[in-house]
């Protein structure tokens, strides 16, 4: 069957559409565009002829959609519209079955049919005391019944009750917020399911010939203080209970969403059990997602026993992967502890994988050592070099995961195994998700030397001949392209051969200052600003910490929905060619950036393959632009794009 399904993004959407995938061809309507998954390709809901032609062509549409963002006056208006569309879009083409997801809410008007609760034929009843949403999923449901039955087309209308499980807010959201105080209501009742098992049932329904129907979808009615004693449980706070007696009182004050808790509230799902025949059964634990582990092993047998847990779990050292990406479930080993040098010997210097590389870099200077190639940031740490590519710019390295001889992990045995480089081997260690733990790294190094740094500002029209390879004239050539100034920054970084008495030392860029930001510094003449000696790992990495890195960890997840921070990696022949149309769409006004903005370039060599690379860092608070910047290059690229793990990755 073809099936539309709307809100697809969302908790329950998202459920709908990785469990009917399984048996039927689905297309997700979806706010921002997002890249076809198995089985399922979706739709922009702003696209509006993709979202009709979409809509006219299913044989079940599901609605699921409710546009959160309209508040206050316009919840109602802009909710019933869209409503509509969907319905008459439907109606319009050869959909032979139409889902609309309701909510229990729709009972709140008035009593229990019987003992067991409110029952699917039970009038409902429209008072002055509902609120917007209750009107709208009441006033929906006649809509669709009336729509369905005049253009002769099958209906199932159903009713979640309290939806729980990964990402939802009656089990993960009412378990964050009661990190300091766990407030909590008892004397009442409240039905309960878990998102997957209210998924399954959807599709038994569609599945097994029910129609023109409705059903409540739920699947156990447990007590509130029970509820909430799991609550405080998970987030290790002692319920506090509001008094039985104001919670009387203000139980007419409690807005109609929030309905069950102003009265003792069951709800029967027999119907549905018959109707399916699915029963699932589990302890009431068991309809709350299972609060991740955050622990920060520092030896190998603490790290073994991460690896023996039945829970899945991800590694993570030092640096800002979690600054640009969604929170995930998994258990969560942090690095950091598991830190330290633990052998330098030769050109030969062997750490831990936490070890940052700030720390690795102090260590060979003291030895008159140094590595050859470094990131910007010192703070990322060493483990990460060897799965994520770890780069700066330079005309004779790729990343610092060249520089890795050999490393030291522990397997799904738990024994600590010593791997020299062998391609084909660590190309599937860095494939590995799960049951593997990097635990040390030996780096070969270099003998120490001094590099100079001079920016200059140049012409955007010499952007082609950087391209073309002039960036090969320096031992690493950075830009910073300022698109809407037409400006280049560019920073030519090469050998020398020690100080120098009329230049600075090395002085952290801020690279991604706005134009007249930059422009002002550098004027400024700071003791030769723009001519930077000192050692080659402060040239190549001036940015040893951040000191306020928390604050830009709290503010990217606090703007993560909006701000992306993304970085490619393309052939230098791919790379001409996006930046190219880039430039051609710019100057056309077909797309455009903020006049602050700026793209930054990096290039690399690969010594294995012999080939040339650009890598195109992009910063933006507009992620419709980032992905449509995303699927240019995808497009254009005849060799494929990689991202850098460490930063936003697109799916």
């Amino acid at each position: 069957m073809r099936i539309v399904l709307t809100g697809a993004s969302g908790g329950i959407g998202r459920s709908l559409m990785a469990t009917l995938a399984t048996a039927h061809d689905m297309i997700g309507v979806v706010r921002a565009p997002r890249p076809a998954a198995a089985g399922a390709t979706y739709v922009s809901s702003a696209d509006k002829p993709a979202l009709a032609a979409a809509l006219a062509d299913a044989d079940c549409v599901i609605h699921c959609a409710l546009d959160a963002k309209a508040k206050g006056r316009d919840f109602l208006p802009v909710n019933r519209a869209l409503n509509t569309e969907i319905l008459e879009g439907a109606l319009g083409g050869r959909c032979r079955l139409y889902v609309f997801v309701s909510s229990q809410v729709v009972y709140s008007g008035t009593d229990p049919a019987t003992p067991a609760g409110y029952r699917e034929d039970q009038e409902l009843v429209l008072t002055p005391r509902e609120d917007d949403y209750t009107r709208l999923k009441i006033e929906s449901e006649r809509e669709v019944i009336a729509a369905c039955a005049a253009a002769g087309v099958d209906y199932l209308v159903i009713r979640p009750t309290v939806v729980m499980g990964p990402g939802m807010a009656w089990s993960e959201g009412v378990v964050a917020a009661s990190k300091f105080v766990a407030a909590g209501v008892r004397g009442r009742t409240m039905n309960l399911v878990v998102v997957s098992d209210l998924s399954r049932q959807v599709q038994l329904l569609i599945e097994g010939g029910a129609r023109n129907d409705s059903f409540n979808i739920g699947t156990t009615n447990v007590r509130s203080e029970d509820y909430f004693a799991q609550v405080g449980a998970l987030a290790g706070r002692r319920p506090l209970f509001v008094p039985d007696g104001l919670m009387r009182g203000l139980a007419r004050f409690i807005p109609s969403t929030l309905w069950f808790f102003g009265r003792d509230v069951a709800i029967d799902t027999d119907k549905l059990k018959a109707a399916t025949g699915f029963r699932p059964e589990r302890p009431l634990a068991g309809y709350f997602a299972r609060r991740p582990v955050h622990a920060a092993p520092n030896s190998l047998d603490a790290l073994r026993q991460h690896l023996s847990s039945p829970h899945p779990f991800r590694t993570h050292g030092q640096g800002y992967y979690l600054w640009f990406n969604p929170q995930h479930a998994d258990d969560r080993v942090a690095m950091a502890a598991y830190s330290g040098i633990v052998s330098l010997e030769a050109d030969r210097i062997r750490v831990r994988a936490g070890t940052r590389l700030a720390e690795i870099c102090d260590a060979l200077d003291a030895r008159g050592l140094q590595l050859a190639t470094l990131p910007e940031f010192l703070g990322i740490s060493a483990g990460a070099c060897f799965f994520v590519d770890v780069h700066g710019s330079s005309r004779e390295h790729f990343s610092m995961y060249e520089l890795i001889e050999d490393i030291r992990y522990l397997d799904d045995t738990g024994e600590e195994i010593v791997a020299a480089r062998d391609e084909a081997l660590w190309a599937e260690l860095r494939a590995r998700d799960s049951r593997f733990i990097l635990t040390e790294l030996t780096f070969r190094t270099e003998p120490a030397s001094w590099l100079s740094n001079r920016m200059v500002w140049e012409k955007e029209t010499d952007l082609d001949a950087y391209l073309d390879g002039g960036w090969r004239a320096n031992l690493a050539t950075t830009i910073q392209w300022y698109p809407h100034y037409r400006q280049l920054l560019v920073y030519h970084v090469n050998r020398t051969g020690g100080p120098d008495r009329g230049a600075a030392p090395s002085i952290a860029p801020f690279r991604g200052l706005p134009y007249h930001w930059q422009r002002g510094v550098l004027a400024a003449r700071l003791h030769g600003r723009t001519l930077q000696v000192d050692r080659a790992f402060r040239i190549l990495a001036p940015w040893r910490e951040l000191w306020f890195e928390s604050f830009l960890e709290w503010l990217y997840d606090r703007r993560r929905a909006m701000w992306r921070d993304m970085e490619m990696c393309l052939t230098i022949e791919d790379g001409r060619s996006f930046i190219a149309q880039l430039r051609r769409l710019l100057d056309r006004g077909d797309m455009s950036v903020r006049k602050r903005a700026s793209i930054g370039l990096r290039f690399s060599h690969d010594r294995v393959t012999g080939r040339d690379y650009v890598w195109v860092e992009f910063v933006s608070d507009a992620p419709e632009l980032v992905e449509r910047v995303i699927a240019m290059a995808r497009e254009l690229a005849t060799e494929g794009v990689r991202f850098h793990r460490g930063k936003y990755v697109p799916r």
